[in-house]
């Protein structure tokens, strides 16, 4: 188990709410791993103008049934008033994107493994507080260039047939030696960095990144085949901003991309 995973959620409390019992005991397990607390809650006040989430850090809610009395997740999230986790569909999280768009908030795509919503949990808690910013694609999005450094030929022509659909422009890397000279040349405005690249990994390639004051701000999204709990919070803990895995279901993958790009476009402003 992952120490700086498990320091941040020990002892913090999680509300589910629209979960059937079966899903809510599978999390509520994987909370009690991490030391966390899991609870099942309505959301409605037995006292009024009680706040029934008060006593939990954050809530984590089926984008589905988790809006009680058919309230969208957007006025869900919005009442709570806690860091939010939304779970649901591909069509669920490009509905309610802008639901989570704030970094205190973030979604999840059915099916997913129990180490992924920790990792998710984890982050909502760790960027409560932090900046908001928007999912919905920058409006600087057409002149975009993202850099897309995998050694698998067929992922890599898929994302950036993904990515030149929505307007972006892409350039390639086959290995992380390669990945890391043209990060330094060209300065893109995103790299798309997989963790099992030849000569030089991932890792070795980001944290050069993070090093060097021409490429530390750099947007990197991590994108790894291996859903292992280890590989991500590694990947933030060296300066990664998300990641996706393989295979990833486009809609998701442009989310977390505007989601980044959109970061960094406040951040300018």
């Amino acid at each position: 188990m992952n120490d700086n995973l498990g320091g941040v959620l020990s002892g913090r409390r999680f509300a589910l709410i629209g979960f059937d019992g079966a899903e809510a005991s599978t999390i509520i397990s994987a909370l009690t791993a991490m030391r966390a607390f899991g609870q099942t809650v309505t959301g409605s006040a037995t006292i009024p103008g009680l706040n029934p989430f008060a006593p939990f850090d954050g809530c984590i809610i089926d984008a589905g049934r988790g809006a009680n009395d058919a309230t969208a997740p957007e006025e869900a999230i919005a009442r709570i008033r806690k860091p939010t986790l939304l779970v649901g569909s591909a069509d669920q999280m490009m509905k309610h994107a802008l639901a989570v768009a704030d970094m205190r908030h973030d979604f999840l795509v059915r099916p997913y493994e129990t180490a992924e919503l920790m990792v998710r949990a984890f982050r909502i808690i760790r960027n409560a507080g932090t900046e908001s910013d928007l999912v919905r694609p920058s409006p600087r999005a057409a002149a975009r260039r993202v850099l897309v450094a995998d050694d698998d030929q067929a992922a890599a022509i898929l994302i950036s047939t993904v990515l030149r659909h929505a307007g972006f422009s892409c350039e390639f890397a086959r290995d992380g030696k390669s990945a890391l000279k043209l990060a330094r040349e060209t300065l893109p405005d995103l790299l798309l960095l997989d963790v099992g690249l030849p000569q030089m990994d991932g890792f070795a390639v980001l944290s050069a990144l993070r090093n060097d004051p021409a490429t530390s701000k750099l947007p990197v999204i991590v994108v790894t085949g291996r859903n292992n709990e280890g590989d991500i919070v590694k990947g933030f803990s060296l300066g990664a901003d998300d990641y996706i895995t393989k295979p990833f279901i486009s809609g998701e993958m442009m989310a977390r991309v505007n989601r980044v790009l959109r970061r960094e476009d406040s951040a300018c402003d």
